[in-house]
Order: C-alpha cells, then sequence, then structure tokens
C-alpha cells in the first residue's frame, strides 16, 4: 500500500520534471487525483484538474476524461464545469459569494462519484507588490503583502512572460540553388518571439507576525545575462490565503515531492485530503484537497534597459563565397542565409557572390520555442 503512495504523490505538483518511475509490479493506476480550488469573488473562472496514476512504464498522466465536474453552493445552486482540454474542466466567468460555502462534486464516466467537504471562503490579503532586486549575477524577485492579525498562511503562484529576440535577422532564403527575399512579415516572425513557463514548485508560507507586519517572500531568481532578460520580461503573481488543514496538506506533498530530497524519505503515515467517494463504491480510491478562496493578482514588467545586463554573445555568423553556397545553405546544411552581396553581370544581371550565415536556431526564435504571437498584455 505504501508503495502506491508514492507513485501518487509525484503527480500533486504541476511541471516538467524528469519521471521516477519505480521498479514494482503494474495495476496502480485506479487513484483519481483532483487539483485546483474554488475561486471566489467576482468574475472569477475555476479550473480543476482530473488525472489517473499512470501505469508502470509510462511516462505521461491519465487525463480523466468526460466526468461530470460541479462546484455546489450550501444553498443549492449548482455550477457545471465544462471540460476544455482531457482532464481540464473550468466554469464560465462566475461572481461566487464569499459569505457561502461550497464543495466540489465529480461523476467520472464509470459512474463513480466523489464529494469534498464543504468550505467557507479564504478571504485573500491584498498584494502590495511585486519588487525586484540586483544581487551579484541574479535578479531576485519578491511579494509583499501585509499580515493580518493572526497566523496567516499563503499560497503563490505566478507565470512568467518574456520577449526574445534572434540574433540577426535573415532577409533570404536558399532554394533550388537561388537567394529568394523574404518578406517583411516573415522575418519579423523569426526575430520576434514570446516565451511562457510557470514554476515546477510549491511556494507556501506559515507567519506568525504581528499584525501589520510587512510579509517580503522571494519567489524566483533570473540571471541577468539569461533569454528572460535580454529584452523585456513580465511576471504574474497570483496570491491565496489557505486554511490551516489546506497548508498542512500541501506541506506533506512537498516534503514528498521535493526536486532536491527523496521521495521515500520519509513518508508520512497518511496523506489525508479532504474528498472522499459518496457511492456505493466507498472504498474508491481519490486523493486531492479542495479549497475556496479569493486571489489577488499583480503583474509587473522588467526591461533589459533597467537592469544594464552585459548584452548576450550573439552567434558566430560566417561568411561565404559562391562555390559554397550549395553546401552551405542547402536544406540540411547547417546555415541560414543573413545578408547576400550582389554584384551585376555584363548583362546587368545580379548575381549572388558573397553571403553571411548563422546557424538557424541563431536567426529563427520559433526554433528556441518562441511564438511570434505577442500576448494581449503586451
Amino acid at each position: 500500500m505504501n508503495k502506491v503512495r508514492y507513485i501518487i504523490l509525484l503527480w500533486l505538483i504541476v511541471g516538467c520534471r524528469e519521471s521516477f518511475i519505480p521498479d514494482f509490479e503494474t495495476g496502480v493506476d485506479d487513484f483519481l487525483v483532483v487539483e485546483g480550488f474554488i475561486h471566489a469573488g467576482t468574475k472569477r473562472v475555476t479550473t480543476i484538474e482530473l488525472s489517473r496514476v499512470i501505469p508502470l512504464g509510462q511516462q505521461v498522466r491519465n487525463p480523466e476524461i468526460r466526468a461530470s465536474v460541479s462546484i455546489e453552493a450550501e444553498d443549492g445552486d449548482q455550477f457545471y464545469l465544462t471540460e476544455t482540454d482531457r482532464g481540464k474542466y473550468q466554469t464560465d466567468s462566475l461572481s461566487l459569494p464569499v459569505d457561502k460555502k461550497y464543495r466540489l462534486r465529480i461523476i467520472t464516466r464509470d459512474a463513480a462519484e466523489y464529494a469534498s467537504e464543504w468550505v467557507s471562503v479564504s478571504i485573500t490579503t491584498a498584494i502590495n507588490d511585486v519588487t525586484w532586486s540586483i544581487t551579484q549575477s541574479q535578479v531576485v524577485i519578491s511579494v509583499q503583502t501585509t499580515a493580518p492579525n493572526a497566523t496567516s498562511f499563503y499560497k503563490w503562484d505566478f507565470s512568467e512572460t518574456w520577449e526574445l529576440h534572434s540574433d540577426y535577422q535573415s532577409a533570404y532564403y536558399y532554394e533550388f540553388g537561388e537567394f529568394k527575399p523574404r518578406s517583411p512579415e516573415e522575418m519579423n516572425r523569426m526575430y520576434f518571439c514570446w516565451r511562457n513557463a510557470r514554476p515546477n514548485k510549491l511556494f507556501t508560507l506559515s507567519h506568525s507576525p504581528l499584525a501589520g507586519e510587512t510579509i517580503n517572500y522571494p519567489l524566483t531568481q533570473i540571471f541577468l545575462n539569461s533569454e528572460r532578460t535580454s529584452v523585456r520580461y513580465s511576471i504574474m503573481v497570483e496570491q491565496r490565503s489557505l486554511t490551516e488543514a489546506a497548508y498542512n496538506y500541501l506541506q506533506i506533498i512537498e516534503k514528498n515531492t521535493s526536486i532536491s530530497g527523496s521521495l521515500f524519505d520519509p513518508l508520512p503515515s497518511e496523506v489525508q485530503g479532504n474528498i472522499y467517494s459518496i457511492n456505493e463504491n466507498a472504498q474508491a480510491k481519490v486523493i486531492g484537497f479542495m479549497g475556496a478562496s479569493t486571489t489577488d493578482y499583480k503583474r509587473i514588467f522588467i526591461l533589459a534597459n533597467d537592469l544594464n545586463p552585459i548584452p548576450n554573445a550573439k552567434c558566430p555568423a560566417e561568411t561565404f563565397i559562391l562555390s559554397q553556397f550549395e553546401s552551405a545553405f542547402r536544406l540540411g546544411g547547417g546555415y541560414m542565409p543573413i545578408s547576400v552581396t550582389f554584384v551585376r553581370d555584363e548583362f546587368f544581371q545580379l548575381n549572388p557572390v558573397q553571403a553571411t550565415g548563422a546557424a538557424p536556431y541563431c536567426l529563427d526564435c520559433r526554433l528556441k520555442g518562441g511564438s511570434p504571437v505577442p500576448p494581449d498584455f503586451w
């Protein structure tokens, strides 16, 4: 039984991480894992993710598809979530009153039924500021909030977006032995890109301060000369207040899925959430903790000029003559043209005599995972 718990805990923090697959028998794919929280307040969207523990030998989680998922209010109101992606369920924009109790209800496609305990809404204190400072070769980003007159529990999430540029603009492409001009639109799609990232760990805090004390919590660090700081960087911070029970649950999960620690040292006696099977199959296995809270958000931007970093070194560019064009610039040749020098012959025809080029990923930021479409808030 304990071995079954080990593999479940791997999936309760979302993020890109090398999978750990212990060497034991298959047949532990019957645990339902529930992630998310009920988002109360004005015009908020609740997102719930359902999945099953992976069978041995696979390295992707198994989404729980075609489930019926709803939020129930204690006065009888019910709000259904729509499956927007495999195993991902979302509400429309709702304004759930903060003075009611709520619970999550799930009916899977095999008719197993689950419900969370009724929970009150935790009112989240406002984010005062999101700040950054330079420490040696890194930018440290922190969130600040004012503590209430009580022991408080917090959870933070954030998403990063940054603009990146290619080292060079490619004015030509090489095809069938000829250099052909790129359109301005294609040149821009190759040169201007944006990337996104989310953390792969939990950020929680239990604090017992004096009333009015400012909490300053460091969230992340980025290198001054990294891709993130090369043009413009943005971080959106999300702050939620937790109940003590929710905080303690997340601490168990964090302890057992810590990247720096061992999954097997130690294991708590129970990972007890607040979601249970409620139909005749009362022994159906489910793990998760459902809370309800308001949320506060704050976004900041950091320009490369604000940081005064040393410009990153560009990819090396090389120069090629006519006899080298085919080997350098053909498909799979390893180079993409940056610029081309033409001369007119005796018939006044332009002919290429020299070209500079570099590796394709130096001229097309899409090859680095970037998107040529800027986000709406940019």
